[in-house]
């Protein structure tokens, strides 16, 4: 077998063996795409407004390898 076929033979394993129908529901809508993302309103208006700034450039974002130097850096200090 392929490795995609190795995890979802190993999905299905997983699945079958959970008991939580809080779990199961969250597959369920992460399967079907219905994830509703878990944001206050005060949250997703300031999502917006990061995003705003960033797209007239008042904001600078930065690459991956730059949050990890970062974040390793704060993780040893």
């Amino acid at each position: 077998m392929g490795k995609l076929q190795d995890r979802k033979t190993e999905l299905v394993e997983r699945i079958q063996k959970v008991r939580s129908k809080k779990i199961l529901d969250a597959v369920e809508q992460a399967l079907s795409g219905e994830v509703e993302p878990e944001l206050t309103d005060e949250e997703y208006a300031e999502m917006l407004e990061i995003r705003r700034r960033y797209d007239k450039g008042e904001a600078k974002g930065s690459t991956w390898p730059e949050v990890k130097k970062r974040l390793l850096r704060d993780l040893r200090s």
